[in-house]
């Protein structure tokens, strides 16, 4: 993959679950790393609930092989525009 292609900065968040002593449990997302990734748009979708206009769209993030992506993980897109 060429550096070029790479032209989105992303952040990663990690899910944390804790648990009480009661069993109860918290899911709280950290952020883990950074990284520059390439977006693809997969595909989108529009959907009309309560009289509201909603706009979904699935994304594919392309990073290189040595960041350690996980199921787990939630990505943030930064959009950094020069």
């Amino acid at each position: 993959m060429k550096a070029a292609d790479l032209k989105y900065r992303i952040k990663i968040y990690r899910l944390y679950t804790t648990s009480t002593v009661y069993g109860d449990t918290h899911d709280e997302y950290k952020f883990n790393y950074s990284c520059r990734a390439r977006v693809n748009y997969a595909s989108g979708n529009r959907a009309i609930q309560n009289d509201a206009i909603f706009y979904s769209v699935d994304r594919e993030f392309i990073v290189r092989s040595y960041v350690p992506v996980k199921d787990d993980v939630r990505y943030d897109l930064l959009l950094s525009f020069r």
